[in-house]
């Protein structure tokens, strides 16, 4: 996600929707995650050297960052709860092989 420069710079999907979530962005509750991430990804570390101020805002950089966190988040949410929702295969309810059914 943050090693990627097209993140940041290539145009969001849905300009509403990221509008609106950038109004409600606390940027400055996120410091200490910040430099934890800038700490620990050294990808991401090397993004932000590169774009932020030349090319984007600090805020912004953080802004498309975290949307685009979130937006990850979403879908493998709903992956997580289609799997849930798929039916096992029958091989994998009940088998021939169980001892139970031994005799």
């Amino acid at each position: 996600l943050g090693s990627e420069q097209s993140t940041f710079t290539r145009p969001v999907a849905d300009a509403a929707a990221f509008a609106t979530w950038c109004a409600d962005f606390e940027l400055l509750s996120l410091t200490s995650q910040i430099e934890s991430l800038l700490k620990e990804h050294d990808g991401l570390a090397a993004t932000h050297a590169e774009l932020v101020p030349i090319r984007l805002s600090y805020r912004s950089f953080w802004e498309r960052y975290f949307y685009e966190a979130q937006l990850l988040q979403q879908q493998e949410d709903r992956r997580q709860t289609l799997l849930r929702r798929t039916p096992q295969p029958a091989s994998q309810l009940s088998s021939w092989d169980d001892p139970l059914w031994e005799e």
